[in-house]
């Protein structure tokens, strides 16, 4: 299991990694900073 498939990192054109989960199904912005964003979760168990 790699996890390319899931990931994507172009700086040019967004200064965040994006890291994709299948299940649950959401999307974690992870930036330099150290920040953290989850986003597409239903509820907050997610």
């Amino acid at each position: 299991l790699t996890h390319q498939q899931f990931s994507s990192y172009e700086p040019e054109l967004f200064p965040g990694l994006i890291y994709r989960m299948i299940k649950p199904r959401i999307v974690l912005l992870i930036f330099v900073s150290g920040k953290v964003v989850l986003t597409g979760a239903k509820v907050r168990a997610e």
